[in-house]
């Protein structure tokens, strides 16, 4: 890769890496009906991830790292469910005991090596008041860091931006709390969410090299958000309209490097309408238009856009065959901007895009009237993270 520029003289940079990932999975879970109205499921399951991640940059000089890192996990989980007419509760309980081993290869040295174990608990509550029904629920989920942000390298990316890696990093851990109520055709819900140790991105700009902006994973002690919507949606003959407004307040502290507070307390906002009208004889046409607001989700500004949506389907052979003609922004107008704050620089980034897409699909079913089992592998979530 050949950079030429007017800032910094020409050069050519070549960047080598290779990984390899050894992945073992398994769970075991049984589960009881205790009665016609309870029943209660209980298991454990396992993963081991194995890998060795090798980097070379040749950058007016050469610059090596290699990292051997392994995980292991064990988990015990339990979930009991209790129905009552139209009363339904749901508790449930995971343990984890994660173990977690990175070593640089270079130099022999191990850079973590801990053990950790957390409960993680849930709960839900549905039950009807009258016309209303009202839910209530609990969860608590961890996020970990991909192996790419967990590796020990700084990777070039152009003459003024690298990517540094961060095998200190730690879980991020979410709790949510929520309540939603329902009412005829209304819908209304408000949640709670609490993140410790929240994964974000820290930008780095040294002194004795300003023109280079230097990327880093890095953990936050903890953030909190406030989120509140309404829903609307009436059948009135053939049209079935949607009306949706969410609002969210996002509480992150950042700082500038002079110790002042960097304002990002604007709500951020989302609305949409959307559209189906449902013809006889296995017509549908649907036409959908949505807008985002000027607001902050924590160390990000959004800046408002707006984009429309419109299509046509129809079923054939007892709806085992689909014709559909989509049309995804219409007028080319979702334009989205974003700002990011950090302690020291302010970074802006567009996309002008032509989003607009036109999707002709035929699909037919051969299964349209057996049951279909869709599997869960706990191996899918340490592949996620590759």
């Amino acid at each position: 890769n050949l950079e030429e520029g007017n800032l910094t003289p020409a050069h050519l940079v070549q960047n080598l890496s290779d990984a390899t990932y050894n992945i073992y999975a398994g769970r075991l879970k049984s589960s009881y009906h205790l009665s016609s109205d309870m029943s209660l499921s209980f298991g454990l399951d396992g993963s081991h991830v194995k890998e060795n991640k090798a980097n070379t940059e040749y950058n007016d000089g050469n610059t090596n790292s290699s990292l051997h890192s392994e995980e292991t996990k064990y988990a015990a989980f339990a979930n009991y469910t209790w129905n009552y007419k139209k009363l339904s509760l749901q508790i449930g309980i995971r343990y984890e005991e994660l173990k977690i081993k990175y070593k640089d290869e270079l130099t022999q040295k191990d850079l973590v090596s801990k053990n950790n174990g957390r409960f993680y608990p849930s709960a839900s509550l549905s039950l009807p008041v009258g016309q209303t029904e009202m839910a209530f629920s609990y969860t608590s989920k961890v996020r970990r860091p991909t192996f790419y942000q967990l590796r020990n390298s700084t990777e070039y990316s152009n003459r003024y931006s690298s990517a540094q890696g961060n095998p200190y990093l730690l879980p991020q851990y979410t709790s949510d709390l929520s309540y939603s109520l329902q009412y005829k055709d209304w819908q209304f819900d408000i949640a709670y969410q609490y993140v410790e140790d929240y994964l974000s991105t820290q930008v780095i700009i040294e002194s004795d090299d300003p023109l280079n902006r230097i990327s880093k994973p890095v953990n936050i002690n903890h953030c909190h958000a406030l989120q509140a919507g309404i829903l609307y949606h009436p059948v009135i003959g053939l049209w079935k309209p949607q009306v949706s407004l969410n609002i969210m307040r996002t509480y992150l502290d950042l700082y500038n490097e002079d110790g002042s507070k960097i304002d990002n307390t604007l709500p951020y906002l989302t609305c949409s309408f959307t559209n189906s009208f449902q013809f006889p004889h296995q017509w549908n046409v649907f036409a959908d238009i949505y807008y985002t607001g000027d607001g902050h989700l924590r160390e990000y500004r959004i800046k408002p856009y707006t984009y429309a949506n419109i299509g046509v389907s129809k079923y054939l052979l007892g709806k085992s065959l689909l014709l559909s003609l989509s049309i995804y922004d219409l007028f080319r107008s979702c334009k989205e901007t974003e700002i990011r704050y950090s302690s020291n620089n302010t970074f802006e980034k567009w996309r002008y895009r032509d989003s607009r897409q036109i999707r002709l699909m035929v699909r037919y079913n051969l299964y349209n009237n057996k049951k279909k089992y869709y599997g869960k592998t706990v191996a899918a979530d340490e592949i996620n993270r590759l």
